[in-house]
């Protein structure tokens, strides 16, 4: 049985931003050494169960690179959400009409 939908009633509780420039060794691709710059938005939700749910907290973290974007959601453990799984992914993103973007899906 599909649980409830994620971000229907959600509430901002906090923001937090960061900028990381490290590196790491890649053994297997032409660059040994792959340099990890980005700047990274995280934010802390709070969604509104009706009684006598728990409102269930949850991160949307963003991060920008020279050369693309990622998204992810980060759902902490938490009383009445120990384990979940994850069944659909509806995320979706609205541009202006005169937006320049290219996106794909891998």
């Amino acid at each position: 049985m599909p649980g409830p939908d994620l971000g229907g009633q959600s509430l901002g509780v906090e923001i937090e931003q960061r900028t990381s420039d490290t590196g790491w060794r890649n053994d297997f691709g032409k660059c040994s050494k792959v340099r990890d710059h980005f700047n990274e938005t995280r934010i802390h939700l709070k969604e509104i169960r009706p009684a006598p749910a728990a409102p269930v907290l949850f991160d949307v973290v963003v991060r920008a690179y020279d050369d693309g974007v990622a998204l992810r959601y980060d759902l902490p453990k938490q009383s009445g959400l120990e384990a979940f799984t994850l069944t659909t992914d509806q995320t979706t993103f609205t541009f202006p009409k005169d937006a320049r973007a290219l996106g794909g899906r891998w």
